[in-house]
């Protein structure tokens, strides 16, 4: 009986890594991914500096959760308006994104893509590891002197807090 419980508490500990377990990061899942609430990754304050007359919660400052075809997106101020911000996560495969975008840059030392620019607005993804971020800014003209470099800093700030 001693050397069956010795046996299975050597197994046990060879099992549980007793010691000397890997400390390494568990790799983000494309479920992860999907679970991720964009809603959260912008402050009242960035989100005021591509809308300051929004307020809460006339679809201004509040943000609310749409269904990009199953992808997280979260989108401040109004859309129909034309004086919006939106934040999407584009899980894997991303190939039709990238196709679809014609100019190419670097956001925060990554690969980014510049979908559109027109008047006051511009949408640019960045590849984040696991995932692409897109970020769509329309606000008002005037209000941003130049929307894509401050697209692309406001997505360097997003990539940090996702830890990506």
């Amino acid at each position: 009986m001693r050397r069956r419980l010795a046996a299975v508490l050597v197994g046990v500990a060879a099992v549980s890594g007793c010691g000397g377990g890997s400390t390494a990061a568990p790799s983000t899942s494309e479920q992860s991914v999907v679970d991720v609430d964009p809603c959260g990754l912008l402050k009242p304050e960035e989100v005021r500096a591509y809308l300051p007359e929004a307020k809460a919660p006339s679809r201004g400052l509040d943000p609310h959760r749409e269904d990009g075809n199953g992808l997280p997106r979260c989108v401040w101020g109004d859309p129909a308006e034309g004086r919006s911000v939106t934040l999407l996560i584009v899980p894997p495969p991303q190939d039709e994104v990238v196709k679809r975008t014609s100019d190419k840059l670097e956001i925060a030392g990554r690969p980014g893509y510049k979908k559109s620019a027109a008047g006051s607005a511009c949408w640019l993804y960045v590849e984040a590891g696991p995932a692409l971020v897109g970020f769509d800014a329309k606000p008002p003209s005037g209000v941003v002197e130049d929307t894509c470099k401050a697209a692309a800093d406001t997505l360097s700030t997003v990539l940090t807090r996702l830890g990506w």
